[in-house]
């Protein structure tokens, strides 16, 4: 009978990938969550909260993300998952008038620049409820210029997965928004 050593079934952390010090590399990658975290929620406010949260999580699962096959993987689903969390508890009303009230003097391009804004941001919301995958990988590839291996990466899928994603996931944007308009 062949017996495992407990440690030959445990995948260790990659100490290059990530320090052991949780401070250190949130620390590192404080300002590309951020990014990510505004260009998702249009307010940098929200983002910096969203952000912190998402910190918290990842604090709290340290050991786990360190033990994880594709710690970054996990790092972005905890992001990613806090900003979807975050996003609908925000008003979306709320959030137009507070965009609206800033503007010094609102003309009709402001309006229907918001107005196709809020439409793409309503796709994406529909669009990220029916099929999570795709909505993740436009996001990194459109809105954020990610290419397909590092979306492959940072989603743990396979790059020929990411580019059908996307190419389906833009599919399905189109249909939404053009069935939204009048």
């Amino acid at each position: 009978m062949n017996h495992l050593h407990p440690d030959q079934n445990m995948t260790e952390p990659d100490p290059a990938k990530l320090p052991p010090s949780f401070e250190v590399f949130f620390e590192q990658h404080q300002k590309e969550f951020l990014k990510r975290a505004h260009l998702r929620l249009h307010d940098r406010r929200d983002a910096e909260e969203a952000v912190i949260t998402a910190g918290c999580k990842m604090h709290s699962k340290w050991v786990r993300i360190l033990a994880h096959q594709n710690p970054m993987a996990l790092v972005y689903k905890i992001l990613n998952e806090t900003i979807i969390d975050y996003y609908r508890t925000i008003s979306r009303h709320l959030e137009h008038e507070r965009l609206l009230s800033r503007m010094p003097q609102t003309t009709g391009d402001d309006v229907n620049a918001l107005r196709r804004h809020e439409q793409l941001d309503q796709a994406l919301e529909q669009l990220e409820k029916a099929a999570p995958t795709q909505a993740s990988c436009v996001r990194l590839r459109h809105l954020e210029g990610f290419t397909y291996p590092e979306i492959a990466h940072r989603l743990d899928i396979s790059e020929g997965c990411a580019k059908t994603s996307v190419c389906r996931g833009i599919k399905t944007l189109r249909s939404l928004m053009n069935g939204k308009r009048s």
